[in-house]
């Protein structure tokens, strides 16, 4: 059977990832191995990404380092309902605020964050378009963020 050419990942709560060369099973169903592997190449994907992170991105790297709103407050130097706010929309994250949510995430996730100058440069950069995250492969062993250009 056919790989599927694109798969809106809508469980992830974002609406912009796709999963591509995915296998459906036998009876049609998508299954998705390895969901915690997938679910940190997102969360890798997202802080390597240029601009800001929005309140879905904040709210999803929250949830997925399993962080209470207090957890995250801390190391953004916010209270929580601050956090809250955040998530809910109503505030930005600051481009401080910006690289110490990146850091954090490079970090529980046991993976080198880039070099400080070019991470400081991705949280200001500005986006022209919304992000578009498409990854590949058929289980944990195989996943991988495709480039921009592959959508």
């Amino acid at each position: 059977m056919p790989a599927y050419p694109g798969y809106r990942y809508e469980a992830s709560g974002l609406d912009y990832i796709y999963l591509t060369e995915i296998e459906p099973s036998g009876d049609g169903e998508l299954v998705l191995p390895d969901i915690d592997v997938l679910h940190n190449l997102i969360a890798e994907a997202l802080v390597r990404a240029p601009g800001s992170l929005d309140a879905q991105e904040v709210k999803y790297l929250r949830a997925h380092l399993r962080l209470e709103l207090g957890d995250l407050a801390i190391p953004l130097k916010m209270k929580s309902a601050q956090v809250g706010s955040v998530e809910n929309g109503r505030r930005f994250l600051n481009v401080p605020q910006n690289l110490s949510l990146r850091y954090l995430v490079f970090s529980k996730l046991h993976i080198s964050p880039p070099p400080h100058r070019s991470l400081f440069m991705l949280c200001g950069a500005f986006q022209l378009e919304g992000r578009h995250i498409r990854i590949a492969g058929t289980d944990g062993e195989s996943y991988r963020i495709l480039p921009q250009d592959a959508l």
